[in-house]
């Protein structure tokens, strides 16, 4: 899975740790307040192969796209737990994750505020651009 692909990648070139500092698909109001958690959000139509000889086609790319929002009571601490995950992951190209190979993984942008939640926390966001190769 893709966000388990990815929080690995994370963790292994960073010091967050996957279900401590770094969570997948849920950021549960309970949880530290300090916390960066990886989203699937929609992405681009996947690429085909076609074959004229058997008249199908068969999905060769997959384009998702990946958001990383952080929260904590402090600005600075929410802005640098998303420069990690923008620093871990933009511009990897040809890397092999868990047995899936990424063709590319790129910033929409660097880390951006979007505000506070209903507790006051801040949070901040960074989207990416992923192609992986469906095997």
């Amino acid at each position: 899975m893709i966000l388990d692909d990815l929080a690995d990648r994370i963790a292994s070139t960073t010091t967050m740790t996957v279900g401590v500092t770094l969570g997948k698909a849920v950021m549960r109001d309970d949880e530290p307040d300090t916390v960066a958690v990886l989203y699937e959000t929609g992405g681009a139509a996947s690429e085909y192969a076609y074959s004229t000889s058997t008249g199908s086609a068969q999905v060769v790319y997959e384009s998702p796209n990946i958001q990383c929002l952080s929260r904590s009571t402090d600005y600075q601490t929410a802005r640098n737990a998303a420069e990690t995950v923008y620093t871990a992951l933009d511009g990897l190209a040809g890397v092999t994750l868990n047995g899936v190979k990424y063709l590319s993984i790129g910033a929409v942008q660097p880390p951006f505020s979007i505000g506070r939640d209903e507790k006051e926390r801040y949070l901040v966001s960074v989207n990416f651009r992923v192609k992986k190769l469906v095997s």
